[in-house]
């Protein structure tokens, strides 16, 4: 594993940031990899080494597996599928901050977000419930 993937994996990794001692997610990095490397001199390779063994007794029998498995089912996720509806409100939106640069349009379309939003918080918590028929 590289430095850079060291660093890389700390600052995405909650529970390594939690190892660490750090209460709250920190979205920068800890330091540059460089620093890894200075640090690893000036330690000296006795001093890396003692280092290591430490950890493997520290973990015994299992630090000398080949594979690690890890469960992150209970990690949370915040995902969110684009629907067509989503799509729809972004580019509305994203075309209204593009045309506030560009030209000075009439119809921002602003109500037909609101009202296309509030079609879906319905359709999504009420998704048996269907529209009256207009006469």
């Amino acid at each position: 594993m590289s430095d850079e993937s060291v660093v890389l994996q700390w600052k995405r990794n909650s529970y390594y940031q939690a190892f660490c001692g750090l209460k709250e997610f920190q979205r920068k990095l800890p330091c540059h990899s460089k620093e890894l490397v200075h640090f690893r001199k000036r330690i000296g390779a006795e001093s890396v080494e003692r280092i290591f063994q430490m950890s493997i007794g520290l973990h015994g029998d299992w630090a000398l597996e080949d594979v690690i498995h890890v469960e992150t089912t209970v990690q949370e996720k915040s995902i969110t599928y684009p629907t067509d509806s989503k799509l729809a409100i972004k580019i509305i939106n994203r075309l209204n901050k593009i045309g506030e640069y560009m030209v000075l349009h009439k119809a921002t379309f602003v109500k037909e977000v609101k009202s296309l939003r509030l079609a879906i918080r319905i359709s999504v918590m009420w998704p048996n419930e269907r529209k009256p028929n207009a006469p």
